[in-house]
C-alpha cells in the first residue's frame, strides 16, 4: 500500500529524514574539507547519492557511518556550533533513539 502523500504524519516524517540526511551530508562535507575522517564521510554520502556512489565499495554501512558521525558531532558540538555546522532537532531526535550505538563506539 502507497502511503497517502497528504497525510501530515507522512510529509512530517519524509522531511525529518531529509533534514536528517542533509545534516549529515554537511558535517560530512565539512569534515572531508578538513582531511578528517574522509573514509566515514565517503562511507556516509557514496551511499546517500546513489548515482555517484554505484561504483564504491562500502567498507561500512550508513547507520554505522551515522553514529560515527554523531559521536564526533556530540563531541564536538560547540566548535561545529561555531562554524555555523548545527543539527536541526529532527537530527537530535535520531542520535537519541540510537543512542546506545553511538555509546558502543570506542
Amino acid at each position: 500500500m502507497t502511503p497517502d502523500i497528504k497525510d501530515k504524519d507522512y510529509i512530517y516524517t519524509t522531511l525529518n529524514n531529509y533534514n536528517i540526511y542533509f545534516d549529515f551530508l554537511c558535517l560530512s562535507y565539512f569534515l572531508k574539507k578538513q582531511g578528517e575522517m574522509e573514509e566515514i564521510c565517503d562511507n556516509y554520502v557514496y551511499q546517500i547519492d546513489k548515482k555517484r556512489g554505484s561504483n564504491f565499495s562500502k567498507s561500512m554501512s550508513r547507520d554505522q557511518a551515522m553514529d560515527i558521525l554523531s559521536k564526533y558531532y556530540l563531541a564536538n558540538e560547540s566548535e561545529l556550533s561555531n562554524k555555523d555546522i548545527k543539527f536541526t532537532k529532527a537530527s537530535y531526535d535520531f542520535m537519541e533513539k540510537r543512542k546506545a550505538s553511538i555509546a558502543a563506539i570506542d
